[in-house]
């Protein structure tokens, strides 16, 4: 098989690629001679700054990890607390008592009184504590 070359083709150039000779020289390539200096000074200054950004994102994260560990165990410290409290609070709740003995003022569990609003009626307990 005979392997035939594609014949040159040239169009004759357009407008753009003729330059007039008021135009002067042509211009030196851009980007054709870097300045070495430069280029250090951009590169330092890049370091320095990926440096400090990630020194700054370490100490305030290290500050909020902190200050979310201490209000955890704020929180923890003082669940005691109030786990002993609530306890104590529900007690009261579901239970006889007297509030004021010398006024007569009574303490009722809360379920017999909202059996009570909704029309039901619980048999009355004995005595207050």
């Amino acid at each position: 098989m005979d392997h035939e070359h594609t014949p040159e083709h040239h169009e004759p150039l357009d407008e753009w690629h003729q330059h007039a000779a008021s135009e002067g020289s042509p211009q030196v390539e851009h980007g054709s001679a870097a300045n070495p200096f430069i280029l250090l000074a951009v590169f330092v200054i890049s370091v320095i700054f990926l440096v400090a950004f990630v020194g700054a994102t370490i100490v305030y994260a290290k500050g909020y990890i902190s200050t979310r560990r201490a209000i955890k165990s704020e929180v923890t410290v003082w669940a005691g607390e109030s786990r002993a409290a609530r306890a104590t609070a529900e007690r009261r709740l579901e239970s006889y008592g007297w509030v004021n003995a010398t006024d007569g003022h009574v303490r009722v569990p809360i379920e017999s009184v909202m059996a009570e609003m909704a029309g039901g009626h619980e048999p009355a307990h004995g005595g207050g504590e």
